[in-house]
C-alpha cells in the first residue's frame, strides 16, 4: 500500500496457483539492472540427491546439472544407501551425496549417513533440512557430514558448499 501497488491472486483446484502483484512504474528514473552473477563453480562428476519431495528433488536436481553435474535422486535412505553401493560396484562412485535431514516414513539423513560411513568411510554428504533447530545441523560435522545447506537452496550457497566438500 505504501507504494501504491496491490496484490491479487487467481487460482483452481488442480491447476494451480497465479499471484498478481502490481507496483507504479518509476517515472523519470533511470533503473540499473541487477548484475548478473554466474556461479563460478564448473563440477564434473556424479551426485546422488536423497529427499521425498519431488519438488526438491527436482530444482536441486537443476540446480546440479546447471552446474555441470550428473545426478540421481533417492526418495529414502534405504534406496540412496542401494544407489550408492550399486556405484561403487559399477565404478562410478558419487562424489557427493546431499540428504535431507528429515524423511517421513522412511530413513532420513541421520540414520543413512551412520550405514554410508559403514561403507566407504571417506563418503562425501551433506545435510539439507528446512529445520534449523535440530542438534545434527549445529553439529553436523560430529554426525559425518562435510557441510550443511538450509532449505529453501540458493545456488549461491549451493556453489559455496560445492567448492568446500568437493575442494580436493
Amino acid at each position: 500500500k505504501r507504494h501504491n501497488g496491490y496484490i491479487t491472486v487467481s487460482s483452481k483446484i488442480n491447476l494451480g496457483t497465479t499471484f498478481y502483484i502490481y507496483l507504479p512504474a518509476l517515472k523519470n528514473q533511470k533503473v540499473q539492472p541487477a548484475p548478473k552473477t554466474e556461479p563460478n563453480l564448473s563440477g564434473k562428476g556424479r551426485i546422488l540427491v536423497m529427499d521425498d519431495e519431488p519438488t526438491v528433488r527436482e530444482v536441486l536436481g537443476n540446480m546440479l546439472k546447471h552446474l555441470g553435474y550428473e545426478v540421481e535422486f533417492a526418495a529414502e535412505g534405504q534406496e540412496a544407501i542401494r544407489k550408492y553401493q550399486e556405484a561403487r560396484k559399477a565404478n562410478q562412485p558419487f562424489k557427493l551425496v546431499i540428504m535431507d535431514l528429515t524423511i517421513p516414513n522412511g530413513m532420513g539423513g541421520r540414520e543413512a549417513i551412520r550405514r554410508l560411513k559403514e561403507i566407504d568411510p571417506r563418503v562425501k554428504a551433506v545435510v539439507s533440512s528446512g529445520y534449523s533447530n535440530d542438534e545434527m545441523i549445529a553439529e553436523y560435522l560430529k554426525f559425518g557430514f562435510q557441510g550443511y545447506m538450509a532449505k529453501p537452496f540458493r545456488m549461491k550457497d549451493l556453489v559455496e558448499i560445492l567448492k568446500q566438500c568437493l575442494k580436493d
